[in-house]
């Protein structure tokens, strides 16, 4: 018998199942990719229809007030201080 023939080939084999699993893998990873991308270019989209529909909310409060711990408006705010001024000044009119 010939151990070092029959052992070459089951290393021959064991090697070709290891590079076919590698490339099968750089496809899964591809595959993944593709649908990740696809997944985040119909966020962007829902995102932006969402945003062109118009929201309640303000511009975020800037990074230098929130980390200096003092208290800024969002513009949203200041809109919402100006109407209630207004609604005062014309509940003491009537």
């Amino acid at each position: 018998m010939d151990y070092m023939g029959s052992l070459s080939g089951i290393v021959s084999i064991v090697s070709f199942m290891i590079f076919a699993a590698g490339v099968m893998k750089v496809f899964q990873m591809a595959a993944t990719l593709s649908e990740i991308k696809d997944i985040l270019a119909s966020n962007k989209l829902n995102a932006s229809v969402h945003s062109a529909a118009g929201s309640s909310m303000g511009l975020p409060i800037p990074i230098s007030a929130a980390q200096s711990g003092g208290y800024a408006f969002s513009l949203h705010g200041l809109g919402c201080l100006q109407a209630m001024r207004s609604c005062r000044r014309a509940a003491a009119a009537i």
